[in-house]
């Protein structure tokens, strides 16, 4: 049966996913390759399970096969057309399906050499954070929250395009505030001073603060969580250079109109 939408985001994010879920049934023979390249994997699996998120979740490397195929497959059928050139008849599904299928199983491998290199990071600066817990608690919890949010459950799935191609910068530029924590811990002060407002307003806007990759769960704006990421990088990280243009003032416009 169908249901209205409340908004026009919200109705191109039900388009997005049945057209995804139709194509995925199409190119099954490709999905069906990609899944066995995941299972085979082992060391992505061991990477993906040790996630925080992902303790207690029963068979996770599973899970991680239908991410994978979910986030690939939208990505080659959808994200290089909008919204208005979707197609909605049998005729443009199908050549639609015809030009996409060969790309599918590709671009899966390769975002498989993302991943796998991202956790790779992620599982170095876990290990790091919790030998310097001790000494720079109030840092450590904030950069492990940080990370709790950018890799969550359903992260392969969810995590927005833009901020999706950035995770790797973000893991960096954490790595890069750990190292300068231990050598310069003045800067790190004032660094935080600067941002633990902003989170705390943040805060104000979901309650218990949910993933940044969910998107029904989450009522801050893409926008804004990608802006506060990026200011995380230029205040601990500057020479990583952000991707866009972003200051104190920006963050807190986004945080006004999001109604924090």
């Amino acid at each position: 049966m169908l249901q209205p939408m409340d908004t026009a985001e919200a109705a191109a994010q039900a388009t997005a996913q049945g057209l995804t879920r139709l194509f995925v049934l199409a190119a099954k023979d490709e999905v069906k390759a990609l899944k066995r390249e995941v299972a085979r994997d082992n060391a992505l699996c061991l990477l993906y399970s040790a996630l925080p998120a992902l303790k207690g979740v029963d068979k996770p490397c599973a899970d991680m096969q239908d991410e994978v195929v979910w986030r690939v497959a939208r990505a080659v059928f959808l994200e290089d057309m909008k919204p208005s050139e979707w197609p909605r008849e049998p005729e443009a599904f199908a050549a639609r399906v015809a030009l996409c299928r060969p790309r599918l199983y590709a671009e899966g491998l390769e975002a498989l050499r993302r991943l796998r290199a991202v956790l790779q990071t992620v599982q170095a600066l876990q290990s790091a954070l919790q030998q310097a817990a001790g000494a720079h608690e109030v840092a450590v919890k904030d950069m492990q929250a940080q990370m709790a949010g950018l890799f969550a459950r359903d992260f392969i799935r969810a995590t927005p395009m833009a901020l999706w191609q950035r995770l790797p910068v973000y893991v960096q530029a954490a790595s890069k505030r750990l190292e300068r924590l231990k050598q310069n811990p003045e800067r790190e002060r004032q660094a935080r001073a600067q941002l633990e407002p902003v989170l705390a307003r943040l805060g104000k806007l979901k309650s218990p603060p949910p993933p940044f990759g969910k998107g029904g769960d989450n009522n801050v704006p893409e926008e804004l969580n990608m802006m506060l990421e990026e200011w995380r990088v230029q205040l601990f990280a500057q020479e990583l250079k952000t991707a866009m243009p972003v200051s104190l003032a920006r963050v807190n416009a986004l945080l006004e109109a999001a109604g924090g």
